[in-house]
């Protein structure tokens, strides 16, 4: 993707925080990335569009889990001021984060 360990970062933050299919698929997997552009870029940060498949770990024949598998697109805001390019943001559905 153009920047060292950004694949791997886009992984990790898509697996932590992502849900899919109106929050019916709570622990999707980034199997693949098909496509990802740059679509804009302010300094030290940059907008990439991200096209991927993936499948949820808990997905099985039983509803409401029927069909946690796809395709996808999101954009994440990629930081790239140090060493190692960090993802700050993502757009879609998201896990709430822990109250605390």
């Amino acid at each position: 993707m153009g920047y060292p360990g950004l694949r791997e970062e886009v992984r990790r933050v898509y697996e932590r925080d992502a849900t899919e299919r109106s929050y019916s698929c709570l622990r999707p997997r980034l199997l693949g990335i098909y496509r990802a552009e740059i679509v804009e870029r302010d300094g030290d940060l940059m907008t990439v569009q991200v096209r991927y498949a993936w499948r949820d770990e808990v997905s099985d024949d039983d509803p409401p889990f029927v069909g946690c598998q796809g395709t996808g697109e999101r954009a994440f805001v990629v930081d790239v001021s140090g060493e190692v390019a960090r993802v700050v943001g993502m757009s879609g559905e998201q896990r709430l984060p822990p109250r605390g």
